[in-house]
């Protein structure tokens, strides 16, 4: 026995013990399951000291070296003529309750413990083997089924016998790998599982408890699912394994569908890199069915719940995240190539394409995904299959989005684009790149050129409102400052893209409403082009906002150089984002107030339209031949 164990667990120890039971321990030493009996009969009248003098026996018949592996474990059971070979088993459980015993009297000093647990798992683990086996065994004849799935906590055993199987990177693992070539690791790994899952699939929500239990934690449960199915990608498909993958959805589905967005579950799920996994798992299916594999309604509901379970990960306020991920997943590809999508499946893809993904577009990480993406997927929309699919029209009316915002995003990295500032001064209005002005220490939120222009500001109203300033610097999703750097580039470019159109809309409002104030909206829930998704909004719609007051005196005291502009995003309900555009000259607007001015009140637009169109555009080259600069703050 090695000398660096604790001198309890020595067999020096069972000179200690009376005569009447020391021979019997030393022959129980020495490998006699007889005189081990007679032990672990006579341990619990023991008083304490003299079960400290046992522990070597037990410690003895514990080594796993001695025992079989599961896999020997399997092949022992199935041969009638080898379950001899099963006495160590036997023996061990014998030395486990003996150990539980001396632990009940503390009679294990406690320096010896970390010699002793390491022989202590493996048995435990296959008496959760065995025992699971035999559950599952019942569970198979239906008269029996209801009743053991009935039973309390149950699941609980059960989740961790999967996790066991999933999660050890010890002799179990090792034992999958490393049997015969007939019953392969992977296979037998889902000859457990999948047994295990099925029952576990059946009614998970209703004993949720006992699968967090099992599992060790919520965000350990959310590791397992996200791990097996990681397991069933690194692997080629097959009956079994599409099984697992089946059940392993269904839990996932009933757990996670349908929650609160701040559902801890959904969260550490998404920690796990559920979305980008889930695109994964769509396209190997694609692969599978490509290269002539079965399909079967199993099959085609596994593509609906995975397409299912995005899509609600994707509605939640962060799930431009699970976007991106499952963009880097190949989603996208998955979209425009699967010959698999069944009828339920077109309505799920009209949301994605036509609202949720588009929607993602304004924040920084999706956008820069999507251009790979868009890239990977684009040569498969030219085929003749494609082109007369039901996704088609879906796409066109995408298309025109993506090259919107990959047109932002270009900007955003060229030189075209400096992330500038103006003096908020309205006596000053000076332009500069934003390292070179001073933000407000109070609110984090004005620009000043100069200590001057600041105090200038404050006397004429900033100190009102500077406190109430503060907390709107923060957006969801847009905690980086990268992030709000792209949103203010992207609002920059369609701005420059779309000002004749931006400019006509706040004519005709001002025309139709005057004297009434108003806001330029970016409706970035919308597909299609700038006629779709920009338009001019009252003040009204926005006055219950905290920050209304605040931007309509910044309004007032502007002199025409400040236009209040807002995005809209995705959520429920939308939301909303003010961005006040600050102007190096007021020529802009009180141009177009000017212009519509000139027209007699009340007439139908109509008769409007022709004559103000060219005295817009006018007013917009002579902006540019006088290089007036807007700026977002």
């Amino acid at each position: 026995m090695p000398p660096q164990i604790h001198e309890s667990l020595r067999l020096t120890s069972l000179s200690k013990l009376p005569l009447s039971l020391r021979a019997s321990a030393k022959s129980a030493a020495d490998g006699s399951y007889a005189d081990l009996d007679t032990v672990t009969c006579v341990l619990p009248e023991l008083p304490k000291l003299h079960r400290r003098f046992i522990l070597p026996v037990l410690y003895i018949h514990l080594n796993p070296d001695k025992i079989p592996t599961s896999v020997q474990l399997d092949s022992i059971l199935s041969d009638t003529n080898r379950h001899g070979e099963f006495r160590p088993i036997t023996a061990a459980i014998e030395c486990l309750t003996g150990i539980s015993g001396c632990l009940n009297q503390d009679a294990i000093p406690h320096a010896a413990y970390a010699d002793l647990w390491p022989r202590l798992v493996l048995p435990l683990e296959y008496m959760l083997f065995i025992c699971t086996n035999i559950i599952l065994g019942i569970d198979k004849y239906a008269p029996m089924s209801s009743t053991v799935r009935s039973t309390l906590d149950l699941r609980a055993v059960l989740t961790t016998y999967w996790a066991s199987i999933l999660r050890r990177d010890g002799e179990l693992t090792q034992e999958l790998d490393a049997a015969s070539p007939s019953f392969p690791g992977s296979t037998l790994r889902d000859e457990r599982c999948t047994p295990v899952l099925a029952i576990l699939a059946d009614d998970p929500i209703g004993h949720l408890t006992e699968l967090t239990s099992g599992a060790g934690g919520s965000d350990a449960l959310a590791y397992l699912l996200v791990a097996q199915l990681k397991d069933f990608l690194a692997r080629d498909l097959t009956e079994l394994t599409s099984l697992t993958l089946t059940t392993v959805l269904a839990i996932m589905g009933s757990v996670s569908v349908r929650r609160e967005e701040d559902d801890a579950f959904n969260r550490e799920l998404h920690s796990h890199g559920i979305a980008k996994v889930l695109a994964r798992t769509l396209c190997a299916l694609n692969v599978w069915f490509r290269r002539g594999g079965d399909r079967d309604r199993a099959h085609d509901s596994t593509i609906g719940v995975s397409l299912t379970l995005l899509a609600e990960f994707f509605r939640y306020r962060a799930g431009h995240e699970a976007i991106a991920g499952a963009l880097d997943g190949g989603l996208l590809a998955f979209i425009v190539s699967s010959q698999t999508l069944t009828a339920d499946s077109y309505p799920i893809i009209k949301e994605l394409l036509g609202a949720l993904i588009p929607g993602a577009l304004l924040y920084y990480p999706v956008v820069c995904q999507m251009k790979t993406s868009y890239a990977t997927a684009l040569p498969h929309t030219t085929t003749p299959t494609f082109l007369k699919s039901k996704i088609y029209p879906m796409w066109q009316k995408f298309v025109p989005v993506v090259k919107v915002r990959l047109g932002a995003l270009e900007f955003f990295h060229s030189d075209r684009w400096v992330s500038s500032k103006v003096c908020e001064n309205t006596k000053c209005f000076k332009l500069a790149e934003k390292p070179q002005l001073k933000n407000c220490a109070g609110c984090d939120f004005s620009y000043y050129c100069s200590p001057e222009c600041q105090k200038a500001d404050w006397k004429a109203g900033h100190r009102d409102f500077c406190a109430k300033l503060a907390p709107l610097v923060d957006f969801p999703g847009l905690v980086s400052p990268r992030s709000r750097a792209y949103l203010r580039a992207m609002l920059e470019y369609n701005l420059n893209e779309f000002r004749p159109l931006i400019m006509l809309r706040q004519a005709f409002f001002i025309y139709t409403n005057p004297d009434t104030p108003f806001f330029t909206a970016f409706d970035f829930q919308k597909l299609g082009s700038g006629e779709e998704w920009i338009k001019i909004e009252e003040m009204a719609a926005y006055e219950r906002a905290p920050e209304a007051p605040i931007r309509l005196e910044q309004l007032a005291r502007s002199g025409g150089r400040l236009q209040l502009h807002a995005v809209i995003i995705n959520g429920n309900p939308p939301l909303l984002k003010m961005f006040p555009m600050w102007s190096t000259s007021a020529r802009m607007m009180d141009g177009i107030h000017r212009i519509v001015k000139s027209f007699p009140p009340l007439l139908p637009w109509t008769e409007v339209y022709p004559p103000i169109v060219g005295q817009l555009r006018e007013l917009h080259m002579e902006c540019v031949a006088h290089k007036v600069r807007d700026v977002y703050s």
